[in-house]
């Protein structure tokens, strides 16, 4: 079993990859990291968001662990 990681630019997974991840109010999300592309998102502060959904996603800021989700 994938034991869970804390959420910091040292320890994130590679872009892309399905993973689950707790936030802060302690509610779990099958996500993957992606990162947005500067030049379409300009007013964004942090480009690094978690995609829950097609079209919903979570701040990095707000993500507290993550682990690799091996059911998908």
């Amino acid at each position: 079993m994938t034991t869970w990681r804390a959420n910091s630019p040292k320890t994130r997974p590679p872009y892309q990859t399905p993973c689950l991840i707790r936030t802060r109010d302690g509610n779990e999300y099958r996500a993957e990291l992606i990162h947005l592309n500067l030049k379409y998102h300009k007013t964004v502060t942090e480009l690094d968001k978690w995609r829950v959904a097609k079209h919903k996603y979570i701040d990095n800021a707000d993500v507290v662990e993550w682990r690799y989700d091996l059911d998908i």
